[in-house]
């Protein structure tokens, strides 16, 4: 057989070789992308419900928060003798906006049970800005009765000191 024969039969194997190679890596290259996805679909799910079971603990918590500071602002008010001031009708006229503000966030939340197994990553992602929109939402009011709590406790404070200050110079 010449040498040119030789060099046929190896270019020939040598093509074969690559061709099953280049098959084989496009087979592995696809099923490595089609586990990736799904790795990310279950990524982006356990992200998913996560971010709802912590929207619906700060709800939760943004509920006890409001009514926590009401309360304060209440009592603290009526120990300054302004339960009918001008005062408290704007507080009570803004605690009263924010009720509304969270009884129209209540029915968005949604079920901690909820599946979502159905859902394309672009569903999934969709869903999760959602759920980070509404729990923004909730963070800013739970920080506003944060601050006014924090504001109550500084005037109870002031209100202490003032207190003292008369007694001693009675004294």
């Amino acid at each position: 057989m010449p040498i040119s024969e030789w060099f046929n039969e190896i270019a020939l194997g040598s093509g074969l070789i690559g061709s099953f190679t280049g098959i084989a890596g496009a087979i592995v290259s696809y099923k490595s992308y089609k586990k990736v996805n799904q790795i990310k679909v279950l990524d982006l799910r356990i992200e998913l419900k996560r971010s709802i079971a912590d929207a619906l603990s700060d709800f939760n918590k943004l509920l006890e928060q409001m009514e926590t500071s009401n309360q304060s602002r209440i009592r603290l008010n009526a120990t300054r003798g302004l339960t009918d001031s001008s005062i408290m009708k704007k507080w009570k006229d803004n605690y009263n906006m924010d009720q509304k503000a969270v009884n129209s966030i209540r029915p968005e939340l949604p079920n901690e049970h909820d599946e979502y197994d159905k859902l394309n990553p672009e569903g999934l992602e969709i869903k999760l800005i959602e759920i980070h929109k509404l729990n923004k939402k909730i963070q800013n009011l739970y920080q506003k009765y944060t601050s006014a709590l924090a504001a109550d406790e500084e005037s109870r404070r002031q209100i202490q000191e003032d207190r003292r200050a008369i007694m001693t110079a009675g004294k």
